[in-house]
């Protein structure tokens, strides 16, 4: 359930504009519904609870995404983009991820001190389904079909910051994906299923063991900061390698940029920096309205 809410948040914090950011507690509120069946008393302590931390985001964090954007989008314009600024970008990024940990971290203890099993029984039933789907549509049986799909994948990825892509950067995107050693997919999918089995298991400890407020947190944040270091590069050797070469790609996507597609990406920037700048400005507002 923490994992549901702060990837929901973090998220927002790179790909979702206005309606999107804020409609963020009920999406949250879906998703942990959809998961664990909650009754009508976890519902409400859920809803409150998440409508507190989207305004701790909102009034605190969004400035600071926009700032990091903006370094981006200048970056972008003024010089080369190498492997290594790209892999710093993501490093900046993730660093935002412990400060929302440590929001999210109490609201899981909450939740999770009420959690009966058949809850956590539904969450394993969801889990499985939804690695069913995972398993048909990105890990097809030979080899060959599976770098056709991360190709695919790779290039669907850089399209959408960049808008269409020449036959250049798609020669990149195949490239890029012959370079994976066979088995990158189970490799991915094995972690999936890990970072799974490591959810349930830290709920079920809390739900199972009633420790204290402090060391149920505990065990929360544990939980969502191995998962922050599963995709910045610095768990398993394999697994940085994927990234390292995913950051490669989109550095030699970056280099083989047309004045368009640099265009294209400078407007998306913009667009998030305002609605960003936009949406903490209202905060800040709200905030002042308030009576003391």
């Amino acid at each position: 359930m923490a994992f549901v809410v702060a990837g929901c948040l973090l998220l927002a914090g790179c790909s979702m504009v206005r309606v999107g950011y804020e409609n963020l507690p009920t999406l949250a509120m879906w998703q942990v519904g959809k998961y664990l069946s909650l009754d009508a008393e976890q519902k409400r302590l859920v809803t409150a609870r998440l409508g507190s931390v989207h305004d701790w985001h909102r009034s605190t964090q969004l400035s600071d995404y926009a700032q990091l954007l903006r370094s981006i989008q200048r970056q972008v314009a003024t010089g080369p983009i190498d492997e290594a600024r790209i892999r710093q970008w993501r490093v900046e990024l993730l660093e935002r991820w412990a400060p929302l940990v440590d929001q999210v971290a109490p609201v899981a203890v909450e939740v999770a001190s009420s959690i009966q099993p058949t809850q956590l029984n539904r969450m394993r039933g969801e889990f499985e389904r939804g690695n069913l789907r995972v398993k048909k549509e990105w890990l097809p049986e030979s080899d060959a079909e599976r770098v056709k799909v991360r190709a695919r994948r790779y290039a669907d990825r850089a399209e959408w910051f960049l808008g269409d892509l020449t036959n250049a950067q798609r020669r990149i995107a195949r490239e890029t994906a012959e370079q994976l050693p066979p088995g990158n997919e189970d490799r991915w999918y094995a972690q999936r299923l890990a970072r799974q089995q490591d959810m349930v298991a830290t709920l079920e400890r809390i739900a199972v063991e009633r420790p204290s407020n402090q060391v149920a947190e505990l065990w929360v944040r544990e939980h969502l900061l191995r998962y922050g270091r599963s995709i910045d590069g610095s768990g398993p050797a394999d697994a940085g390698r994927a990234v390292a070469v995913a950051d490669a790609m989109m550095a030699a996507m970056l280099t083989e940029a047309t004045p368009a597609q640099r265009r294209h990406l400078d407007r998306k920037l913009q667009e998030w920096i305002d609605t960003f700048e936009q949406l903490a400005a209202a905060s800040r507002r709200q905030v002042a309205a308030r009576p003391n």
